[in-house]
C-alpha cells in the first residue's frame, strides 16, 4: 500500500522538477522549454517516488533524517546530471555544460523535496 509520504514526495516531485526545470531552462536562454520543463517533471516524479519509497523505510530509524537528505540528494544529483547531458544532447548543446546544469539543478531540487520529506515524516 502506498503511504501518505510516498505520495506527498512523488506529487511534490513532479511539480519541483517542473518548475526547476523551466528555471533552467529560462536562466540558460535554451530554446526548448517545454523539453527542459518535460525532462524536470519527468526526473522530479522518479526520484521522489523513489526518496519517499526510501524514506517511509528508513523512518523507523534513529537517524533518519539524515539518511533521507544523503540519498535524496545523491540522486538528485545523479538524476540531473543524466538528464542534463541527454537534454544537452537533443539540443545539440555542450554535454559538459549541459550535464553540470543538469546537476545544479538537481540539488536545488533536493533541498526543495527534502523538506517536504522531513516535514510529512515528522509530522506522521
Amino acid at each position: 500500500m502506498v503511504e501518505t509520504l510516498e505520495q506527498y514526495a512523488a506529487g511534490g516531485g513532479l511539480v519541483i522538477g517542473a518548475g526547476v526545470g523551466g528555471t533552467v531552462a529560462t536562466l540558460f536562454g535554451q530554446d526548448g522549454f517545454a523539453l527542459i520543463a518535460g525532462f524536470g517533471a519527468a526526473g522530479g516524479l522518479l526520484v521522489g517516488a523513489m526518496a519517499g519509497r526510501y524514506a517511509t523505510g528508513a523512518r523507523n530509524r534513529a537517524n533518519w533524517r539524515y539518511a533521507v537528505v544523503a540519498f535524496t540528494l545523491a540522486l538528485s544529483f545523479l538524476v540531473g546530471s543524466v538528464l542534463g547531458v541527454l537534454t544537452g544532447w537533443m539540443l545539440d548543446s555542450s554535454l559538459l555544460d549541459a550535464g553540470v546544469a543538469g546537476a545544479v539543478a538537481g540539488g536545488v531540487f533536493a533541498v526543495l523535496l527534502t523538506a517536504i520529506l522531513l516535514r510529512t515524516g515528522h509530522t506522521q
